[in-house]
């Protein structure tokens, strides 16, 4: 597990809090699910924080952006989640501060960049030597 985040890489992004009629606190605009996963060195789970719902996340970071699957690494003041508990992770962030920054692992699958299909398709179409009604179409004979 450790291996596959760290080949993934690290971004740090600065948040902005969510300002809500209730006046709760600690509302970044994502929520956060813990998993667990195989780690090869320990020979045991470990915790890891996914980032599961984005919704109206302000992103002060020019550039970066949050997707739901990445893999929260670190919060404020560089202190790891690995250890915590999902209600101690929701208590550190519940801590009022107007702007928090937090390192994720950029791994969501959202991130990729996927062709234009209509685009693809078009290109497909307009590169054919001859139009595919004339296609060369063998008629299997009846036996």
């Amino acid at each position: 597990m450790d291996e596959i985040i760290k080949a993934a890489g690290k971004e740090t992004v600065q948040l902005r809090a969510l300002r809500t009629a209730c006046g709760g606190r600690g509302n970044y605009g994502f929520e956060v699910l813990e998993a667990k996963g195989w780690n090869q060195r320990k020979k045991a789970l470990v915790r890891c924080h996914v980032i599961q719902t984005v919704s109206g996340a302000q992103v002060v970071t020019p550039n970066k952006v949050i997707f739901p699957g990445d893999v929260l690494l670190s919060l404020v003041a560089g202190a790891s989640v690995n250890e915590m508990s999902e209600k101690a992770l929701k208590t550190a962030l519940a801590g009022g501060a107007n702007e928090i920054t937090i390192t994720i692992a950029p791994m969501s699958p959202l991130r990729l960049k996927r062709p234009s299909y209509t685009r693809l398709h078009e290109t497909v179409v307009t590169d054919a030597p001859e139009p595919p009604t004339k296609a060369a179409i063998q008629p299997t004979s009846a036996r």
